[in-house]
C-alpha cells in the first residue's frame, strides 16, 4: 500500500512539473511574441527617426480592415497627413486585434504587419520625440475613440519603462473624430453633398454608419448620425443616415422613415459613412457580389421594399477617399496643437 501511495505521489509530483513547465513554455512563448512585435515596430520607429531627423510622431488610430482596399484608403490618408504635417513622422495602427492577426496570416491580401497603438507608443516615447500626436479615424466620438484617448493614450503618459524626466515633458495632443462637435456634422454634411448632390437628385442616397449598440453607447456618440441626417435633409430631404449598430436606426428604420416621407419606390444609392469600405461595406450593406444581394443586407432590404438598388447603386468608398473629408479629420489635430497639450496636464 505504501509503494502505490508513493507511486501516486510521483505520479501527481510529475504531472504538477509538467503543468508548471508547459505554462512557462507559454508565457515565454507570449512573451517572446510581445517582444518580436515590438522589436519590429520599435525597428520602424528608429530608422524613420533617424532618417527624418523630427521630434514630432503623429500615430492615426482605426479600427482596421482585412480587406485590399482600405489598406490603400489608408496610404491614401497617411499621404495626406504627411503633406499637412511636414515635420512629423506618420505612423498607423490597428485597434483590432482580429484584423491585425487575419492581415499578417495574409488572410484576403499578401501578407502585411499592423500593430496595436499601445506598441506604437511605447515605441514612439522609446525614440524620444519631444512631441506626439494621437489622431483618431474614428467617425463619432464614441467606443472606439475613447479607448484610444483614455486607454492607449493614458497609459503611455503613465508608462512607468519610459524615464519620468521624459514623460513630465513630452507634450501629448489627442485629435478628435470625424463629427467630434456638432460644428462638425455640418462641415461633413455640406462636404457630402459636394460628392452626392447630383445622385441625390435622382432619388435617395443613403449613408451607413457603424454605430454603437445602446449599452456601448459611451459620450452619446450615436447621436453624431441623427445629427447628420437633419443637416443632410436641410440641403435634400433625399438624403438618409442609418447604422449597423445603433438600435432604432437601422436600415429597416431609415425604410421607415423613407416611406413615412412618402418615399415608397424609386432609385435608392448606398454608400457607407465609415472611413474605409470593408467587410461592413462588402456585405452588410452590399450584400456580396451577387446579382442577388444577402438577406438582411441594405441592398436586399431596400429591393424587398419596391426599391431601385441594384449592384452599381452600391458605392464602395470610404470617407478616407475623399481629400476634402480627410481635411476635417487633418484640422482636428492643427486645432489640438494649437491649444493646450493633453499631456502634462495643466495645473
Amino acid at each position: 500500500m505504501k509503494k502505490i501511495n508513493l507511486l501516486m505521489i510521483a505520479a501527481i509530483a510529475t504531472i504538477i512539473t509538467f503543468a508548471f513547465s508547459a505554462c512557462s513554455k507559454d508565457d515565454d512563448t507570449k512573451e517572446s511574441n510581445y517582444d518580436k512585435a515590438l522589436n519590429a515596430v520599435q525597428e520602424t520607429v528608429d530608422q524613420t527617426k533617424g532618417k527624418s531627423g523630427h521630434n514630432t510622431a503623429l500615430l492615426l488610430v482605426t479600427f482596421g480592415s482585412t480587406w485590399e482596399a482600405p489598406h490603400q484608403t489608408y496610404k491614401s490618408v497617411q499621404e495626406q497627413f504627411a503633406k499637412a504635417f511636414p515635420d512629423a513622422d506618420i505612423y498607423l495602427a490597428f485597434t483590432s486585434s482580429i484584423c491585425i492577426s487575419r492581415c499578417a496570416a495574409g488572410e484576403n491580401t499578401d501578407p502585411v504587419n499592423y500593430y496595436a497603438p499601445s506598441y506604437w507608443l511605447k515605441a514612439i516615447g522609446s525614440a524620444q520625440y519631444s512631441t506626439v500626436c494621437v489622431q483618431s479615424l474614428h467617425c463619432i466620438p464614441g467606443e472606439e475613440f475613447l479607448r484610444m484617448r483614455d486607454t492607449y493614450v493614458k497609459d503611455f503618459h503613465n508608462d512607468t519603462d519610459l524615464p519620468e524626466n521624459y514623460r513630465s515633458t513630452v507634450k501629448v495632443y489627442v485629435g478628435g473624430p470625424l463629427m467630434a462637435e456638432e460644428d462638425d456634422v455640418t462641415t461633413l454634411a455640406k462636404a457630402l453633398n459636394n460628392h452626392f448632390s447630383s445622385s441625390v437628385t435622382k432619388g435617395v442616397v443613403a449613408l451607413m454608419g457603424h454605430g454603437n449598440p445602446e449599452s456601448y453607447n459611451y459620450g452619446n456618440g450615436n447621436i453624431r448620425y441623427t445629427q447628420l441626417e437633419t443637416a443632410l435633409q436641410n440641403i435634400n430631404k433625399n438624403y438618409y443616415v442609418g447604422t449597423v449598430d445603433m438600435e432604432g436606426n437601422y436600415v429597416d428604420n431609415v425604410i421607415e422613415r423613407m416611406q413615412m416621407a412618402k418615399y415608397t419606390s424609386g432609385n435608392v444609392e448606398l454608400h457607407p459613412l465609415m472611413s474605409i469600405a470593408g467587410d461592413h461595406a462588402n456585405n452588410d450593406m452590399k450584400g456580396g457580389t451577387g446579382t442577388t444581394a444577402k438577406d438582411g443586407s441594405w441592398r436586399a432590404e431596400m429591393t424587398k421594399s419596391g426599391y431601385t438598388c441594384p449592384l452599381d447603386n452600391c458605392i464602395l468608398k470610404g470617407l478616407g477617399d475623399y481629400s476634402d473629408i480627410v481635411d476635417i479629420w487633418i484640422s482636428h489635430m492643427k486645432n489640438a496643437m494649437n491649444n493646450a497639450p493633453m499631456y502634462p496636464e495643466s495645473e
